[in-house]
């Protein structure tokens, strides 16, 4: 294992950025997810704090997601990695233990879970830390998109809330199309 050569105070303050840039990018979430429900809200007798509040919320949440884009996506392919691509090969495989801790998600389901998830990891994937790719535009674009249709979940209705990460995930595979497209070629000499 390599040796940090920082000091002591240089890696609990890198230890600190990197946990506040965690809780402040959850929170950041939770906006979104929050001004996505205060715009549709899933219980329509519920109390609607109206279109103003709900507006402003997705605002703040849609810059500051599209300005940090670059320092999140990198993140992201762990969550999935971990819980959906693992959780959803678990259940593939040992589909009557996975009934006890899924709440109900058949064989099928958890294929198609396991698919997506490593679907979402391999466009994500050249956002990984130490050799990031940088984010243009269109990559910053797609990323927001994703994050609200991630945060959509909790706004939309239980029986179509999980099409909107699969139809966010389209402009993330627009962009990767277009980053290996673009990528210069490596020629390997034998």
């Amino acid at each position: 294992m390599p040796r940090d050569h920082r000091s002591v105070k240089e890696q609990v303050k890198s230890g600190l950025l990197i946990a506040g840039e965690l809780v402040g990018g959850f929170l950041v979430f939770i906006l979104a997810a929050k001004g996505l429900i205060w715009l549709f809200p899933p219980d329509h007798s519920a109390h609607f704090p109206g279109p103003a509040k709900a507006w402003i919320a997705l605002s703040i949440a849609a810059v500051a997601i599209f300005s940090t884009a670059e320092r999140w996506a990198g993140i992201i392919p762990g969550f999935f990695l971990i819980r959906g691509l693992m959780g959803g090969l678990f259940a593939t495989a040992f589909p009557i233990a996975a009934s006890a801790h899924s709440q109900g998600i058949s064989r099928l389901e958890a294929a198609e879970l396991a698919i997506y998830c490593l679907c979402v990891i391999v466009l994500l994937w050249r956002f990984l830390p130490p050799h990031r790719a940088p984010a243009t535009v269109l990559d910053r674009v797609a990323l927001t998109v994703y994050a609200f249709s991630v945060a959509a979940v909790w706004a939309l209705p239980r029986e179509t809330a999980f099409r909107a990460p699969l139809l966010g995930a389209i402009p993330l595979l627009i962009a990767w199309l277009i980053f290996r497209r673009q990528r210069p070629r490596r020629i390997h000499k034998t």
